[in-house]
């Protein structure tokens, strides 16, 4: 029998989590010398998610 246990807060902590990236990915736009890194966020998210529809495709 499997108990599930969720801790107090743990929705709150799903959104605290959330706004702390946007927090970095917003510090890092604005920082002259690294606004590219910040741009280029959609493009790396974009090749990690073909990297690994084609590795479980493969595995299949």
């Amino acid at each position: 029998m499997k108990i599930a246990f969720r801790s107090l807060g743990y929705s709150l902590t799903n959104y605290l989590c959330f706004a702390f990236v946007a927090l970095i990915v917003w510090v890092t736009y604005e920082t002259p010398g690294r606004r590219l890194s910040a741009l280029l966020i959609p493009v790396w998210l974009a090749v990690l998610g073909i990297g690994y529809y084609l590795k479980t495709w493969r595995a299949c």
